[in-house]
């Protein structure tokens, strides 16, 4: 599925590259900010949000206005809490590879952008002071496979809404928000026999932003 998502990806950079004959901007694009913005209570903190990658923009009318955007993202996510009695202070984090489709509006020197986000989860985990799990850790007993921890989809969909101004003609600085439009449940435990834990790793982010277009 990943594979069809990349190769879909980049066929639509280059349809509407030939279809528009128009200018395809090629950059590098750094995010950074606050995670957890729909969460904050007293058990969670506000934490970190960080991806780079490439961004492309495929604009559609001879007047450079309206533009359409596909980024490769790898992206680090991670929020604490302060977890239940067992557990205590915990660090969670998310590793994803992010693909987001977006719209743009140019006017001027600023660049309004709107999308989705094809978000798909690389690794997930759970620590404190006494252990540490990800997804995918077994438990080897009796023969029998037993699963420690797990995160419930691999593959979610994001909202994406932003805007930036041109510094110069190859750098841009703006700010973006990402929102998810489902929870998603990781669940983790320290041994068979302890219960699962369940947290949601799907929270909303808001984040400067950085890019470097090198065409």
């Amino acid at each position: 599925m990943k594979m069809k998502i990349v190769v879909f990806c980049l066929s639509m950079i280059a349809s509407f590259s030939s279809y528009a004959q128009s200018k395809v901007k090629v950059g590098l694009k750094i995010n950074l900010g606050p995670y957890g913005l729909t969460n904050v209570t007293k058990e969670q903190d506000v934490d970190t949000y960080f991806n780079i990658g490439l961004t492309s923009h495929t604009f559609l009318s001879a007047d450079e206005k309206f533009s359409i955007g596909i980024d490769f993202l790898y992206n680090y996510s991670s929020f604490t809490t302060l977890g239940d009695i067992l557990n205590g202070f915990s660090t969670f984090s998310m590793k994803n590879t992010l693909i987001p489709f977006k719209a743009n509006y140019h006017f001027k020197k600023w660049t309004f952008s709107a999308g989705l986000i094809n978000s798909f989860v690389l690794d997930a985990r759970f620590k404190n002071d006494d252990y540490e799990v990800k997804d995918g850790d077994l438990y080897d007993f009796s023969q029998d496979e037993i699963r420690l921890a797990y995160i419930h989809k691999k593959y979610d969909l994001q909202g994406i809404i932003g805007v930036r101004y041109a510094v110069s003609t190859r750098i841009n600085l703006g700010v973006e928000t990402t929102f998810y439009f489902a929870e998603n449940d990781f669940k983790y435990r320290r041994t068979i026999n302890t219960p699962f834990f369940v947290e949601n790793f799907n929270y909303a982010s808001l984040s400067c932003t950085a890019t470097y277009f090198m065409n």
